[in-house]
C-alpha cells in the first residue's frame, strides 16, 4: 500500500527535505509503520477498488474531510451531519459486488437507482464543486513575504530539521508557477517551521 498519488511530495524529494539524516524514515509514505501494516492487512485480498475504497474511507474521509468538516462548522455553531457514512449505509454498501458498486466508474450508478425515485435528479447531473480555502491566492500574494522570511531563516529552518536549500528550490519553483506545485505543498513547511517557531521546538 502506498500514499505516493496523495502525498505532499515525490519520495526523492521528501528525501531530500529532511535535513537531518533518517529524519523521515521513521514514518514512510507519511504513515507510522504499525499503521501502515495495519492498513495493508485491512485491505489484503480483496479486489482492487473495494481496497481503494476502504484506504479513502479511513484515510481521506475519516482523517481530513470529516476532521476538517468538524472544525468548520463547529468554528461557526453549525451542526453537521453526514447520513450516508452512517455505518449501516457504509457496511450494506461495502457488502455490494465491486462490479455493481463502482462501474461505470464515477458516475454514482448504485446511489442514482437507489435514490433517484425520490429525489431531484438534478444534483446527480451537475459537475462536482467542491468548498476550497483561497490558500494558494494568500501564499501567492499577502502572505508570500511572510513565507519567504520563515523559508529563508535557514538557522530555524535546520533547527526543524529541513533542508535550507530544498525549501528555497520549492518555494522558488512555487513562485515560478512549476507545475504540480501546489499550494500544499508550501503550505505544509510553511506551517510546521511557523508553529515550532511559535512554541520554541526544536530537534536540537
Amino acid at each position: 500500500m502506498d500514499q505516493v498519488a496523495t502525498g505532499l511530495f515525490a519520495r526523492e524529494f521528501h528525501a531530500g527535505l529532511g535535513g537531518a539524516p533518517g529524519l523521515f524514515e521513521l514514518a514512510p509514505s507519511g504513515l507510522p509503520p504499525a499503521r501502515r501494516d495495519e492498513l495493508r492487512e485491512a485491505v489484503r485480498g480483496l479486489p482492487l477498488l473495494s481496497a481503494v475504497s476502504l484506504l479513502e474511507l479511513g484515510l481521506f474521509i475519516g482523517e481530513r474531510l470529516l476532521r476538517d468538516t468538524d472544525a468548520a462548522s463547529m468554528a461557526v455553531s453549525l451542526e453537521v451531519r453526514v447520513p450516508l457514512l452512517d455505518h449501516r449505509v457504509v457496511e450494506a454498501a461495502f457488502a455490494v459486488p465491486d462490479a455493481a458498486r463502482f462501474h461505470p466508474l464515477g458516475k454514482k450508478a448504485l446511489l442514482r437507482r437507489l435514490a433517484l425515485p425520490d429525489l431531484d435528479p438534478t444534483p446527480f447531473e451537475r459537475p462536482k464543486a467542491g468548498f476550497v480555502l483561497p490558500i494558494e491566492v494568500w501564499a501567492r500574494d499577502r502572505l508570500a513575504s511572510e513565507i519567504e522570511r520563515v523559508f529563508e531563516d535557514r538557522s530555524h529552518v535546520k533547527s526543524v530539521g529541513l533542508n535550507a536549500q530544498a525549501l528555497a528550490r520549492l518555494w522558488e519553483g512555487f513562485r515560478a508557477g512549476a507545475k504540480g506545485l501546489y499550494w500544499s505543498r508550501i503550505w505544509a513547511p510553511f506551517v510546521l517551521l511557523d508553529w515550532c517557531r511559535r512554541h520554541g521546538v526544536a530537534l536540537n
